[in-house]
């Protein structure tokens, strides 16, 4: 079998790709500066899947580059905010995503409560305390899908098709971070990633949930090496994230993905296999859908040199050396750097503000989805 399959990691950061080396050493081919259109996968997925920044009025259910594609298409889905509900899966000839089931009591209560209001942000710390409580009372699996099923799933579907294109969307190492083989077992990792999230986390908890997180990166490389092993040697191959994480920076909030322009959340792993195409110093997310076809599709480009990335009303600006945000200049390493030290200072303020995209907000999509995978 032979196919074209994009797979996408939840939460990965570029600095933290090291730890898969199954991963890389499977890609033939490398960006070292590809970067994610947003700072949380609300923002992310529409220019991951149909070429476009993200707005507030969701995607055309067709606009996927799935429609484009004239053999059999798959894509699986483990997170609540790509599903059908959102517009997306249409363009997929066999669609899964996770069916978040009737509103529960926490769903009821945050109907009626603004997001970013401190009621709001009260009850978010309660739920997650009444959960971790429960946790101490009841038998705990894992939050998500596991990436060995969607696996699974993704060969039976494509298992004798000589033309098919699948996209599938892994949630590990999503918070709460939770591997099989960690120092902590899943219910103390899963409180103190809720607490670490909260901001009411120790030390002591920062510093195991960071190697959690960790863990459950190795743990998803060795996953994806039995699906590697399982491919035909021709299968052209795009890999990379929807975005990083914070895990503990000076930024505020320090943990998760919020809306920061930051390097740390925006940089994110890019590698392909059998995959000829034109790169320049930049790849952007929004760029993808021209990769998998080998033609131009949305507002993709081959030879890119600047990136852009959005989340509500902040914006910014990437080249192959730094980012900037309206306000910082920063590293791709996350540094901050005085703009007198920037040579191309100039060329990305303009870019800056020029950009002017729609926005997304997070309050698009419904309240339990996002409660449910821990946005605030």
């Amino acid at each position: 079998m032979s196919g074209k399959l994009l797979v996408t990691v939840d939460s990965l950061r570029y600095d933290k790709y090291h730890l898969m080396p199954a991963t890389q050493d499977y890609l033939d081919a490398s960006h070292e500066t590809a970067f994610a259109v947003s700072t949380a996968t609300p923002g992310s997925f529409p220019g991951i899947l149909t070429g476009q920044y993200p707005t507030p009025g969701g995607i055309d259910e067709m606009a996927e580059f799935a429609a484009e594609f004239d053999g059999y298409t798959v894509g699986i889905s483990t997170n609540h905010l790509l599903s059908e509900r959102y517009g997306y899966g249409h363009a997929f000839d066999y669609f899964e995503a996770p069916n978040p089931g009737d509103m529960g009591l926490k769903q009821r209560v945050e109907k009626a409560v603004t997001p970013g209001t401190i009621h709001h942000r009260l009850l978010s710390t309660g739920w997650n305390a009444l959960q971790s409580v429960r946790n101490q009372f009841k038998d705990v699996g894992r939050t998500f899908r596991p990436a060995e099923d969607v696996i699974e799933t993704l060969l039976t579907q494509i298992e004798g098709r000589d033309e098919w294109l699948g996209w599938i969307h892994l949630m590990e190492p999503h918070h709460p971070y939770e591997p099989d083989d960690g120092e902590m077992g899943r219910v103390e990792a899963q409180n103190a990633s809720r607490r670490v999230l909260n901001g009411n986390g120790s030390k002591e908890d920062e510093t195991l949930v960071g190697r959690a997180y960790e863990q459950e990166i190795r743990e998803l490389d060795a996953t994806l090496s039995d699906l590697w092993d399982s491919l035909s040697s021709d299968t052209e191959v795009v890999f990379t994230a929807d975005h990083g994480e914070l895990l503990g920076e000076d930024y505020e909030p320090s943990w998760g993905h919020p809306g920061v322009m930051a390097p740390e959340l925006l940089r994110v792993p890019f590698g392909t296999r059998n995959v000829n195409w034109d790169s320049g110093t930049v790849v952007s997310h929004i760029d993808i859908g021209s990769i998998m076809l080998g033609e131009p599709f949305g507002k993709g480009e081959f030879n890119r040199t600047h990136a852009y990335a959005t989340y509500g009303e902040e914006k910014a600006v990437m080249d192959e050396e730094y980012l900037y945000n309206g306000t910082d200049f920063r590293t791709l390493n996350g540094d901050c750097i005085d703009a007198n030290n920037v040579s191309a200072r100039g060329e990305l303020t303009r870019r800056w503000n020029r950009f002017d995209p729609d926005t997304v907000y997070r309050t698009d999509a419904l309240k339990e989805d996002l409660q449910d995978l821990g946005y605030k």
